[in-house]
Formats: structure tokens, sequence, C-alpha cells
């Protein structure tokens, strides 16, 4: 490696720029780990960003900060994101509540650790 390559700040990703979807997808990888670890309602925007290694304000180039929380939504639900989807429901999250009932139900069962 060179010395260059490793005098770069840890926002800067390696190898050149992403595409903007590839962008998109880190960050909502990003939102959804933290959804996990830290609660849904506890995602910032500074703490995906210092997650996924960017600028706070690269989220917002691409999301409000409603249609972020949608968008995390949305995937934990295609996904199945049991954890994610659990507390969507909890607030009742628009996306959670009009998720599939099978889904909205292993969620709930998840949730209460129920088989």
């Amino acid at each position: 490696m060179s010395e260059w390559r490793a005098a770069r700040s840890p926002r800067q990703p390696l190898g050149g720029r992403q595409s903007g979807e590839d962008r998109r997808e880190q960050l909502l990888t990003a939102g959804l780990k933290l959804a996990e670890k830290v609660g849904f309602e506890r995602v910032t925007r500074d703490l995906v960003a210092m997650t996924a290694g960017c600028s706070p304000t690269l989220l917002s180039r691409y999301w409000t900060a409603p249609a972020f929380q949608t968008a995390m939504m949305d995937r934990a639900v295609a996904t199945g994101n049991l954890a994610v989807l659990a507390q969507g429901l909890a607030v009742r999250h628009p996306s959670a509540v009009s998720a599939p009932f099978g889904l909205r139900q292993a969620a709930v069962r998840a949730l209460v650790g129920t088989p």
C-alpha cells in the first residue's frame, strides 16, 4: 500500500468514488445495523454517517430524515428484518403497519420471544 493511500481519511473510500446507488445501499445498511443496535427511533444522521464513514451531509443528499426512516423500514420489511420491523410496529410506522400480516406476526413473536 502506498503512503498516499495509508494517509487517506477513513471517510474516503479506497478505490475512488462510489456510485450513488452503492452509497445509498451502504447508508441503508449502516442505518439498519444501528437500528438493531441502538433502536430505530434513535438512529440519527450523524450516527449513520459515522458508521458508514462519510459526511453527515451526504445522507441529506439522498434523503430527508423522515424519508430515510421510511427507506430503512421498507428495507427491513423487504429483507424480513424482524427486530427493526417490531420496533417500527411499536411506533406505528406506516411501512411497518402495512407490512404483510405474516411478517408482522413473526416480528411480534420475535419481540416477545414466543415461537
